[in-house]
């Protein structure tokens, strides 16, 4: 695993024919760090995720990983150093939870590098983190849209990115399981000296452990306090807002 410092200069995000969805961007994170990312649904999140992730292009401004341009990471150093996990899993029904996890040990080493005991051993753990042990031989089809989502973050949390992204984790989770999988992804960033950003709506369960928190809102990112998300988070558990985020 790599040490990671993340800088967001002036990036600005639009798709033909459109305003800019995301405009003059400018952040910076590093390793040690849960970052959640707040705002309603629409407003650029899981767009912004995407992009740090190197999956999508931006319009202008830059993003450096360690001092290092990611325009010109390839696809295999973008794997060794950067995780996604979607908020929603694309997969083969006939896919085990174990085969889907044991895809991340792959991401960087490439699928002719045969498993060693020391990948098989990041695999239980990441399987352990999630409490998935007991499902580990089920079809991904067989479970529950909770259950693959938990899937979905072992599988990142196997690759030993050093940046990990995922969007809306805690979806599909009663709020106990919101409160321990948050907990899990501080430990994680503390620990293991790792950035984790996610998108969440779930406002309550991320001012008790996120670090920071970026609100998206009006086309541009700011940081805000704690007290700032409590203060405008509505009664229950947290911001609910039909409709899909970009």
């Amino acid at each position: 695993m790599h040490s990671i410092s993340l800088i967001v200069s002036e990036l600005s995000v639009g798709y033909p024919r459109k305003p800019l969805l995301l405009s003059n961007l400018s952040f910076a994170a590093s390793g040690g760090e849960l970052i959640a990312l707040l705002g309603r649904n629409g407003t650029g999140k899981s767009t912004l995720l995407k992009i740090l992730a190197g999956d999508l292009n931006f319009s202008t401004g830059s993003i450096r990983l360690n001092g290092k341009d990611l325009a010109s990471f390839s696809v295999r150093q973008r794997a060794e150093h950067i995780a996604y996990s979607p908020s929603r899993l694309q997969f083969e029904p006939l896919t085990r939870v174990e085969e889907l996890v044991t895809f991340g040990r792959f991401a960087a080493r490439g699928w002719l590098t045969p498993l060693q005991q020391t990948d098989r051993e990041v695999i239980e753990k990441a399987l352990e983190a999630v409490n998935l042990i007991p499902l580990r031989r089920s079809y991904l089809s067989e479970i529950s849209d909770g259950e693959r989502q938990r899937a979905s973050i072992a599988l990142a949390l196997a690759q030993e990115a050093s940046l990990l992204l995922l969007d809306e984790p805690t979806a599909y989770l009663d709020y106990l399981a919101r409160q321990e999988l948050v907990a899990l992804l501080r430990e994680v960033a503390h620990t293991q000296k790792r950035l984790v950003l996610y998108a969440t709506h779930e406002l309550l369960v991320a001012t008790d452990y996120a670090d920071r928190f970026l609100l998206v809102a009006n086309g541009t990112v700011q940081e805000v306090s704690a007290e700032y998300v409590r203060a405008i988070c509505p009664s229950g558990s947290g911001l609910r807002v039909e409709g899909n985020s970009r």
